[in-house]
């Protein structure tokens, strides 16, 4: 891929922000030329990382959805030997908490849509692998905080209107409800849009499937 078309699709998806800059002397010019310094330097990173394998092999592919009431991508990670296993019911997962010299060994499916926006894909790839910083350099200790977080967690769940009832009362604050009739009607979009995200994500599974002969 071209290595500066990318660091500009990257950049008008994840502008640079000003609050990020407050404390910094250089001017807008000087700032963008050093952020896309930094992204060379981090591309080169990716580029010169010697592959960790791991047990499985991760393939990274896109289907559509519903985002802003619109068509829109998701962009997804599964794993070969849950595909192999699962077939349509493989599930996707995160990878912001996964090491780069892994992700930069995982496959990218050559289905027709996630050619399409592959330039896409790679920017939530760069994204999502950044998360913890370009060298990752606080993964590990991210990582350990997170497993503490879920062993530590004995919260229940509650209804949004027990959540609300509970902040109304804390607060002494009066939330906008909405009615019964258009509540109902809420839920039937929400149930429709995860239906598309559910159909579009095994047509695109099946697609993945027959590339790999599975």
């Amino acid at each position: 891929m071209d290595e500066e078309k990318l660091i500009n699709a990257y950049l008008y998806r994840f502008p640079i922000n000003v609050q990020d800059c407050k404390d910094n002397e250089e001017k807008i010019g000087e700032v963008k030329i050093t952020t896309h310094k930094g992204m060379h330097k981090y591309l080169e990173r990716l580029k010169n990382l010697p592959i960790m394998k791991d047990n499985d092999q991760g393939i990274f592919f896109v289907h559509r959805c519903i985002k802003d009431d619109m068509n829109g991508e998701a962009f997804q990670l599964i794993f070969l030997n849950e595909l192999r296993e699962n077939r349509e019911a493989t599930k996707s997962y995160g990878y912001d908490f996964i090491e780069q010299a892994k992700i930069m060994g995982y496959w990218v499916a050559e289905t027709p849509l996630t050619k399409y926006y592959l330039e896409d894909l790679m920017v939530d790839i760069l994204y999502e692998a950044s998360f913890f910083g370009l060298s990752q350099g606080h993964l590990q200790a991210e990582k350990d905080k997170l497993n503490q977080m879920i062993a530590d967690d004995d919260s229940e769940t509650i209804s949004m209107e027990d959540f609300f009832a509970e902040l109304e009362e804390e607060q002494g604050y009066k939330f906008d409800r909405q009615s019964p009739d258009e509540r109902e009607l809420e839920i039937k979009v929400i149930k429709m849009a995860g239906e598309y995200w559910e159909h579009s994500h095994k047509k695109e599974l099946r697609n993945v499937m027959k590339l790999l002969g599975i």
